[in-house]
């Protein structure tokens, strides 16, 4: 099965080491080896660690602008199109605004992985960006 990979806290290939690029790197891995074909849908990341708005809409057009590419790819081939999506760790500091855009156009199923160090971070990471955690906070 060709199952398309997103990390948008920090990709696979990113630079500079940590756990996220680890556990991203050994989730591909262990899709291939259970017999998948794990396609990184996107390098994109979309941390923004200090809630600049600015910053925040600067990346939600690039990851708009990535997903309309990968829609028109995967829809003008269909030997490249996934048949499942799976994103790593979105966090409301780096949320998913590609796969949602891209299973939704394709009609599929997306699959998120969580990464939580503390109790009670579920509720937090629902939050898709700094503005609507402060909102919601007050």
């Amino acid at each position: 099965m060709r199952v398309a990979f997103y990390a948008p806290l920090k990709p696979p290939g990113h630079p500079v080491p940590s756990g996220d690029r680890r556990v991203a790197r050994l989730l591909m891995a262990a899709l291939e080896r259970a017999g998948h074909r794990a396609i990184l849908a996107s390098s994109l990341r979309t941390f923004d660690g200090i809630g600049d708005s600015e910053i925040q809409k600067r990346i939600r057009r690039e990851a708009e602008a990535q997903a309309k590419e990968l829609i028109e790819r995967y829809l003008g081939r269909a030997g490249d199109r996934p048949e499942a999506w799976l994103t790593y760790h979105p966090y409301y500091k780096a949320p998913d605004w590609i796969g949602p855009a891209v299973t939704g156009a394709l009609g599929m199923r997306q699959r998120r992985r969580q990464s939580c160090r503390r109790t009670g971070c579920s509720a937090s990471t629902r939050r898709t960006s700094h503005a609507s955690s402060r909102s919601s906070s007050r």
